[in-house]
């Protein structure tokens, strides 16, 4: 191989990211964007969770339950009325996504 070559597990060598199928992305901690003003439930992240099972939706620090405190549709989160979030309320997610 060449010097910006990677060595696989196996031992064998070839360019680096050079693996068949997508691979995910990871999403760390971004600020879905919506109006936090305790009457808004609708927020949006910038890309759709794939799967969708890898959101993790985080209001103040505490984790969120999907189908207890929100709802996943694409990349529209809709929380339930009983985890409103209030103003001031910091809103986190992480997230991997399909390439």
């Amino acid at each position: 191989g060449i010097a910006t070559d990677c060595v696989r597990v196996d031992g064998t060598s070839g360019p680096c990211g050079s693996v068949s199928g997508s691979l995910p992305i990871f999403v760390d901690l971004e600020s879905p964007v919506g109006l936090v003003n305790g009457v808004n439930l609708v927020f949006t992240l910038n890309q759709t969770p794939s799967p969708a099972a890898s959101l993790h939706l985080y209001r103040n620090g505490v984790l969120q339950r999907v189908n207890v405190d929100f709802v996943l549709n694409g990349n529209a989160i809709t929380f339930l009325s009983v985890s409103t979030p209030q103003t001031g309320d910091q809103i986190l997610a992480s997230y991997r996504t399909a390439q």
